[in-house]
């Protein structure tokens, strides 16, 4: 049995399909969703339902008693543990449990995230990342560092962040000094040149043996000030690519992709993980980051995939028959996070019925209660689901994912119809 710990249910949706094993999860606060998702015939235990107090992580709902005992009912050797994000003290409570646990070590995650560690990893290894130089923020400055860089405009990044929050744009001594100012204690920062390009991301999957599966480049939607705070901001994904990649491009980027596969492999990794990259006019590919765990279009991309893989997964090996090209095709879907851009928490206000929409003279209708993808059926229909009722949505966090079934950008930003459907959705949500 597998026990997927995760406090956020629309980040399980999907990924009990892809895995031989029975899966059962545990999620924390209520959600529409949960009863759609056991009309499938999937497993949800929810500790809001049960009148349980938790914090809003997954070492908190695996400190519950409750869930401690769903675990210790199933023998020793058919415990396993599944969540979003890798931590020490989820590590630690799996250890004291006897699950195992179906992720790369804590070590692993934390090394490959890390901006400047990954990329000097792999600029050892060859693999195509940009010049770079990293030390504490006040330790440098501008005149130096664009002259060691051979570039004015600068990207400057603190080791860790989240959709962007930690990525800042500087073109100038006067906007360095203002950053400089800014930015709190002095951070240990790498600094890098922009790179004139577009950015996409891929989904991946490594088995233990080092063999990689890769998916279609998809648009990364970034910067647009609509849905993120920040110039380098990201919020959501044309799954289409946005374009069709002459084959030569694609055969490069997967090359790339394999390179670096390889380097995680020889380091110990396995399992799901992301790669941002940008592709030049020139279609130099640049790697710019790793996200060595489930990204946030995993429950997305499974389904559009329509993945099934024949072996269990979790039992950290990959059918061996699967086939390349149905992983390296462009899938006609775009997904956009909606994001709180505010400096306030927001409250969600009104219930939210996961669904298909439709819309009518500015105004939404539910054509088909669904959290699952396979209902989206045309290209003037979103797939909607929200958080949940009296939610609080910190600045940056997200109010609901929408999907649609055609790409839904323009010049690399949202287009106006999705826009539209996405002011209706936080109008629908906090009015």
């Amino acid at each position: 049995m597998v026990f997927y710990i995760v406090p956020e249910i629309r980040y399980a949706i999907g990924l009990a399909d892809i895995v031989s094993e029975p899966m059962m999860i545990i999620t924390g606060h209520e959600h529409p969703a949960i009863a759609l998702l056991r009309k499938q015939g999937i497993e949800v235990w929810c500790a809001e339902e049960e009148g349980k107090k938790t914090s809003y992580n997954a070492p908190g709902l695996l400190r519950l008693s409750a869930v401690q005992k769903l675990v210790l009912e199933v023998p020793v050797k058919k415990r396993k543990l599944l969540t979003f994000k890798i931590s020490p003290p989820f590590t630690l409570l799996a250890e004291k449990l006897e699950a195992q646990v179906l992720m790369p070590s804590y070590k692993l995650n934390r090394f490959w995230e890390d901006k400047s560690r990954s990329a000097a990893a792999l600029a050892k290894e060859k693999i195509p990342v940009k010049q770079s130089r990293t030390a504490t923020l006040r330790s440098l400055s501008y005149r130096a560092v664009a002259k060691l860089l051979a570039a004015k405009n600068l990207v400057v990044q603190k080791p860790h962040g989240m959709a962007g929050n930690s990525t800042y744009f500087v073109n100038n001594e006067k906007e360095w000094k203002k950053l400089t100012s800014s930015i709190g204690v002095n951070p240990l920062v790498k600094v890098s040149p922009f790179l004139e390009g577009t950015v996409y991301t891929v989904n991946c999957l490594l088995s233990t043996k080092g063999k990689a599966l890769c998916s279609y480049p998809m648009l990364q939607i970034t910067g647009d000030e609509r849905f993120t705070r920040y110039p380098g901001g990201t919020c959501g994904l044309d799954m289409t690519g946005a374009q069709k990649f002459k084959k030569p491009t694609l055969t490069k980027i997967e090359k790339v992709i394999q390179s670096l596969a390889k380097v995680l492999h020889k380091a110990g990794f396995w399992g799901w993980f992301g790669v941002d990259f940008v592709v030049s006019v020139r279609d130099a590919v640049t790697v710019l980051e790793i996200n060595p765990r489930f990204t946030a279009s995993i429950s997305i991309f499974t389904q559009a995939q329509n993945l099934q893989l024949k072996h269990s997964f979790w039992q950290q090996f990959l059918d061996e028959k699967e086939k390349k090209v149905q992983w390296m095709r462009p899938l006609l879907y775009t997904s956009l996070l909606l994001r709180n851009i505010t400096e306030d928490n927001q409250i969600i206000s009104k219930k939210f019925t996961p669904g298909i929409y439709t819309c009518q003279k500015d105004t939404l209708l539910l054509k088909q209660e669904s959290v699952l993808l396979k209902d989206l059926k045309a290209d003037n229909e979103y797939l909607i689901i929200a958080k949940g009722k009296d939610s609080v949505i910190h600045p940056d966090g997200e109010f609901a994912t929408i999907v649609t079934h055609r790409s839904a950008t323009q010049k690399g930003s949202v287009d106006k119809e999705l826009a539209k459907i996405a002011d209706l959705v936080k109008m629908a949500l906090l009015n």
